[in-house]
């Protein structure tokens, strides 16, 4: 939180900075404060989606250890209910209850699990959004306008920056 906070603080400061560089009729000023902090706000979103994904990451595996230890403590109760022909039916009922509440309890992570491909998803999107918008800025910058309006005497290169390696290793690929 306290890094939010400090992040909140320093864009209010970098707006008011922004605010007063147009009052003033300064644009070369608010130009330079433009290409400053777009950076490092692309830097702050790109570290924002990559911790989402190691904790999507880190959530599916969670999910898959107890997909496993489900299946286990299934069987087991399967087992119990085959091999028990003699089980007083009061036995019976309570394994065929804890059996029904695993079942219950996959579905849920399943349901979980559908959830946290969606974010996967939405996660590469973003990164996809971000790559253009890089592309749209090389081509701005290129015919010598500012991303953000201001006019520009931007690098001109030769050639769009290439893709950046995204998040989506870190996520298991499913089809």
């Amino acid at each position: 939180d306290s890094e939010e906070s400090d992040s909140e603080e320093e864009e209010e400061e970098e707006e008011a900075e922004e605010e007063e560089g147009l009052d003033l009729g300064t644009i070369g000023e608010s130009y330079a404060t433009c290409k400053r902090t777009l950076p490092r706000r692309v830097r702050e979103a790109q570290m924002k989606r990559f911790c989402k994904a190691q904790a999507i990451q880190r959530r599916l595996e969670e999910i898959e250890v107890t997909f496993r230890e489900l299946e286990q403590q299934g069987i087991k109760l399967e087992k119990f209910l085959r091999d028990e022909g003699g089980s007083p039916a009061d036995q019976k009922t309570q394994w065929m209850n804890q059996l029904l509440y695993l079942v219950q309890k996959k579905n849920s992570l399943m349901s979980e699990e559908s959830d946290l491909m969606i974010a996967v998803q939405e996660l590469k999107l973003e990164e996809e959004q971000w790559q253009l918008d890089q592309k749209l800025r090389w081509y701005m910058e290129k015919e010598g306008k500012c991303p953000c309006g201001m006019g520009g005497s931007g690098a001109r290169l030769g050639t769009p920056p290439p893709p950046r390696p995204h998040c989506s290793p870190l996520l298991p690929q499913k089809p």
